[in-house]
């Protein structure tokens, strides 16, 4: 008890607690403690505020009564809020339970039940207590639970308690779950009132007990008999997971049908094996993916009009799983269905295990037919295996007697082995045998030196003659000792036919040859580019001292023409040996077909009509004329050689115009304006295997001698390089068609084409040039053209001494004309050096190589002016007023 009777008598450490009363004008308090459940709660006080006081026995009796009466209120207010609290817990637990929680009364009645009971059930809260045990389990259940109620009522004993029992139960919508429950019994005064149960739905944990039971069966099973497994699987799978039909169909690619191997509930009139194309489950092959396929609904999906099945059987839904075999997808594992379904993630996974059991039988069945392969290939006699190889094989005893051979042998010698079975060694070299080798005695020695000699291994070439043809072979002669068995002592002896080999290596050869000689053309192709240089430059030179009435005038002319044809010559060497440089010129497609046709009329037989068909309004292509000349000769010979007997062969011209649906089809065209040019022929046509491979060089098939490979190949090239296109079409004995689709020129590119014609002229000039030419005709030639048009010349003979005049008179140097390849300094190095002390300078490379070769490729890279050898005499100094009036 606080009883101060005057404030001003507080100790000094409660100055706070004394200042507070001064201020609230307190002169005197009486204050007891209130305890609530042990605990201080608070105080209870009396103050006086007019006076001091001292405080009556009976005012602190009546203040710790009134404190004692506050208590006990402040303890029950307490446990009130304490039970509320509790019961909302209960009541959140209970609501949120993921059990179902629920009471009945001895009736059977549901009294109460929590959220998941009624979102279990499908029913609404308000629902589930109008309810009673007969509406939500089987009579069976309900009866059982009734009757042990009764039991534990009439005992006095809780037999339900905490026994768990499993139950069936049915929903609003009538499915069934299956629920485990646990009870305990309610009890008011003493009597039983009813119970009250948790129960926890079950039905996916049976469902999966259930599968896993079936699975484990079905792995049980399994025997040898990989067809009879393949069934089980897709019955297992049937059986857990529903639907309308389960099954394994089978690409059988041989047959070229969809085949079903195995089916649970066939559906009536079912179709087990029918064309693959449009079912559902081809595409699941032949897409060839890990995922399965899975559609809900086939509505709106293309299987609607094209799957047979889903058309007949009006199907919705579809599971398929990929079946591999060896990493490569040949089968579908399915499941239909006749009604929209949401596959699950376990029904999915179960598939796909089952899928791959099935892949496992696959790779029984392949392990177990090249078992049943090898048991039948070595389950008879060695001779029958022996039989079967393409090598000739004789075994001999340790007598030297002939005990067996092979086909091959009488495929080699054309007599048949019982002519020679229980002969001794020399009755195989009869006259007959010793007939179709070139060198008999060589071969017979062969025979009886691999009989003694162990290590014996020797070839020799034959002429084989079955029937009378003769047919070279190339074998090679073997003889093996046998160390064990009946045969011991004896020998085997084998002929390997090493034919198609020797062919291989003659293609190589050929090859290799064509190469040789495609080196050497392009070879000869410079020099000659060179001597043609002088021939043409000196011949312009002359013609410009003499008028055309001149007596020497038409001599000079007739060697011009001829040393330009000379240079066509070796352009064509160049296009042979892949180094051609195309003259890009506006064309007439027809003008050139036309100027063809005559001489082509002389190069086709006479029993080959050939016919042309050309396109009146043709537009004009940007083309090298010498490499369409050479592309049409190419394919008309080609069409020729393909009529044997004679035909027809067609030459066709066309605008057309390739679309974007055309460029989609055939890779590399470009949507646009082309002209067509076409060859066709009316021949033994040209097989798919033989097409993949047409364009490859050295690919030809034609006799060893009769054909180089390089033709299409050479075709092909030109036709790219001139950014056309070409296809071919043709089948076995229905002739061939080749079209080439080159850019149609613009009417722009026309104009400008002629106005440069027309109107550049020989332009000369004062400036100094310095010409470096390791030939010396040539660099005599080009600087007299120069000297003549004014300009002031300096020469030198290779690239160092061209670097001495640069660093002497760079200043006065305009510009510099270089061959590419010369000794000592190559015209590369030159540029190099040019660029790195003397940038400035402008240069001009000639040479007769093409651009596009090796040595010469850094002009490409640094687009460098460039002409090629031989080059005419307005040519040369067109270019080089071209680059001085560029680089002013």
């Amino acid at each position: 008890v606080i009883d101060i009777a005057d404030i001003e008598n507080i100790p000094r450490f409660a100055y706070a607690e004394k200042n507070f009363f001064q201020q609230q004008g307190i002169h005197s308090i009486l204050a007891v403690p209130i305890h609530v459940s042990g605990k201080l709660y608070g105080f209870m006080s009396f103050t006086e505020m007019e006076r001091k006081r001292s405080w009556k026995p009976m005012e602190i009796v009546a203040l710790r009564t009134v404190a004692g009466s506050v208590s006990r209120v402040i303890e029950r207010m307490q446990a009130e809020e304490a039970l509320r609290k509790s019961k909302a817990k209960y009541m959140d637990l209970y609501e949120n339970a993921n059990d179902i929680i629920f009471t009945f009364d001895l009736e059977g009645r549901f009294t109460s039940a929590n959220r998941a009971a009624y979102t279990a059930l499908g029913y609404e809260k308000e629902e589930v207590c109008e309810k009673s045990l007969s509406d939500i389990f089987s009579p069976e259940t309900c009866s059982f639970a009734l009757e042990m109620l009764q039991k534990a009522v009439e005992l006095r004993s809780d037999l339900l308690e905490f026994q768990p029992w499993e139950f069936e139960a049915i929903k609003k919508d009538g499915s069934k779950l299956i629920v485990e429950v646990r009870t305990r019994l309610l009890w008011e005064n003493d009597q039983i009132v009813g119970v009250q149960g948790i129960a926890r739905d079950i039905t996916a944990r049976k469902k999966a007990e259930e599968r896993l039971k079936k699975l484990n069966e079905c792995f049980l099973k399994l025997g040898t008999d990989s067809l009879k497994n393949i069934e089980t699987i897709v019955y297992t799978a049937g059986e857990i997971l529903g639907g309308a039909c389960m099954l394994y169909n089978r690409l059988e690619s041989d047959r070229g049908l969809l085949c079903t191997w195995a089916i649970w509930h066939r559906p009536e009139g079912y179709n087990p094996e029918d064309k693959p194309e449009g079912h559902i489950c081809y595409d699941v092959i032949v897409e060839g993916g890990e995922k399965p396929i899975l559609i809900e609904n086939f509505a709106g999906t293309k299987y609607e009009k094209t799957d047979p099945n889903v058309i007949k059987y009006n199907l919705k839904s579809y599971l398929g799983i990929p079946v591999k075999l060896g990493g490569k997808v040949v089968g579908s594992f399915c499941l239909c269905d006749i009604k929209e379904r949401k596959f699950t993630k376990d029904e999915i996974e179960i598939a796909s295990m089952l899928g791959k059991a099935i892949s496992i039988e696959e790779e029984r069945l392949k392990a177990a037919a090249a078992l049943k392969e090898s048991q039948e290939r070595y389950s008879s006699l060695v001779n029958d295996a022996i039989d079967s190889l393409s090598s000739g094989i004789i075994i001999l005893d340790k007598d030297f007697k002939i005990v067996w051979m092979n086909k091959a042998i009488e495929e080699f010698w054309g007599i048949e082995r019982e002519h020679f079975i229980g002969s001794d060694k020399r009755k195989i070299v009869t006259e007959k045998i010793k007939y179709i080798f070139e060198n008999p005695d060589h071969f017979e020695s062969i025979v009886f030196k691999t009989y003694e000699d162990e290590t014996c291994f020797e070839s020799f070439q034959c002429h084989v003659l079955p029937e009378g043809t003769r047919r070279e072979r190339f074998l090679i002669y073997r003889s093996v000792p046998i160390n064990t068995g009946a045969l011991k002592g004896g020998r085997v002896v084998h002929y390997y036919d090493i034919t198609e080999q020797k062919q291989l290596e003659a293609q190589l050869h050929q090859a290799q040859k064509m190469e040789a000689i495609g080196t050497l053309a392009g070879g000869i192709a410079h020099d000659f580019n060179n001597i043609l240089t002088g021939i043409m430059g000196y011949v312009q030179l002359a013609l410009m001292d003499f008028s055309p009435q001149h007596p020497l005038y038409d001599d000079l002319k007739c060697i011009e023409r001829e040393a330009d044809r000379g240079a066509t010559l070796v352009r064509q060497l160049m296009a042979f040996s892949r180094r051609q440089v195309l003259q890009i010129r506006r064309l007439d497609l027809n003008s050139i077909v036309q100027d063809l046709t005559k001489l082509m009329r002389r190069i086709v037989h006479e029993n080959i009509f050939l016919r042309t068909v050309l396109a009146e309004d043709l537009a004009a292509v940007k083309a090298d004329r010498t490499a369409l000349e050479q592309i049409l000769m190419n394919l008309c010979s080609n069409a020729r050689d393909a009529m044997p007997e004679g035909g027809e062969l067609l030459i066709e011209t066309q605008n057309v115009t390739l679309d974007d649906g055309y460029c989609k089809t055939h890779p590399g065209a470009k949507a646009g304006k082309y002209v067509m040019l076409a060859v066709s022929d009316t021949g033994v046509g040209i097989g798919k295997e033989i097409q993949d491979h047409l364009f490859e060089p050295f690919f030809t098939t034609k006799e060893v001698g009769k054909g180089t490979g390089l033709g299409l190949a050479m075709v092909y090239g030109l036709v790219k390089q001139q950014e056309g296109l070409i296809y071919v079409y043709s089948e076995p004995k229905k002739g061939s068609t080749f079209k080439i689709y080159l850019p149609a020129a613009s009417a722009e590119a026309e104009a400008v084409e002629i106005e440069k014609e027309e109107e550049l002229s020989l332009l000369g000039g004062t400036e100094t040039i310095l010409v470096v030419e390791d030939e010396g005709t040539v660099r005599s030639l080009i600087v007299r053209i120069l000297q003549e048009q004014g300009y002031t010349i300096m020469t030198a003979a290779d690239g160092k001494e061209a670097l001495r005049l640069l660093e002497e008179k760079n200043e006065e140097i305009d510009l510099v004309i270089s061959d590419v390849v010369m000794p000592n300094m190559s015209g590369r190095q030159l540029y190099e050096s040019i660029l790195n002390h003397y940038p400035a300078t402008r240069v001009l490379f000639i040479s007769g190589y093409s651009i596009n070769s090796v040595n010469q490729k850094f002009i490409l890279e640094h687009k460098l002016p460039y002409m090629n050898k031989p080059f005419s005499l307005p040519q040369l100094l067109r270019k080089v007023r071209e680059i001085l009036d560029e680089k002013a």
